[in-house]
């Protein structure tokens, strides 16, 4: 019973390990102006977004690492993707930092209890008066 070895998911050894072969070979060194069994750009970009898994992925990675105008094409469309990953990320944080300072905010004035300073009556400043009754008797009762 032999196992089935070959991997049917481009993984991310493998791109590891294709571009450490396509960057000690060098992108000029495997020239292919006649475009022969290259791949379309449809396949490139997909192994590039790694959304693609097929039984003859090992060929395609095989093709690319020895093609210059494949390798380049899969380092373009790989930084693309790149790009919008990371694009979506950021809006993603941006998006969540917004909706917790927002609630943050909105929190803080309606469950905390408002400071209200104490209401004063009157702007002016009570007046005292004193009165003198020391000329004056106080009649306690119908007799004198």
């Amino acid at each position: 019973m032999a196992k089935n070895l070959a991997r049917t998911k481009f993984e991310p050894r493998d791109e590891t390990d294709l571009l450490k072969a396509a960057t000690e070979a060098l992108p000029a060194v495997f020239p292919n102006p006649e475009r022969l069994s290259c791949p379309d750009a449809s396949t490139l970009e997909a192994i590039a977004g790694r959304h693609m898994s097929f039984p003859g992925v090992d060929n395609v990675l095989d093709h690319i690492a020895t093609c210059s105008p494949c390798f380049t094409a899969y380092t373009v469309y790989r930084a693309e993707y790149c790009s919008r990953r990371n694009r979506k990320r950021y809006v993603a944080v941006v998006a969540v930092l917004t909706v917790v300072i927002a609630a943050g905010y909105i929190g803080r004035r309606v469950l905390s209890p408002t400071h209200r300073l104490p209401e004063q009556i009157s702007e002016v400043a009570p007046l005292t008066a004193v009165l003198d009754f020391h000329n004056r008797t106080s009649e306690r009762s119908v007799q004198a």
